[in-house]
């Protein structure tokens, strides 16, 4: 797991995520990618071309292919 999957969790069990976004520290999106990021490991632990690893995440998380890319990207 990425550092910044737990930095995320991490703020979220201080209850320090809602904090994070007013103060303009936290992006409220973060969470939404981890979902994204999860989701991407799930499939690829079962399997596949990357291709149809990729479109069955958009299906699963409803955002394009290259938004999927762009997210994969953040926890690299």
């Amino acid at each position: 797991m990425s550092g910044k999957i737990d930095y995320i969790n991490d703020l979220k069990q201080k209850n320090l995520f809602q904090k994070g976004i007013e103060m303009g520290i936290v992006n409220k999106n973060w969470v939404y990618w981890v979902e994204v990021y999860e989701t991407y490991q799930d499939e690829l632990s079962k399997g596949g071309k990357k291709s149809d690893i990729i479109y069955n995440v958009s299906q699963k998380c409803n955002l394009s292919e290259p938004r999927i890319y762009q997210v994969l990207s953040f926890f690299k």
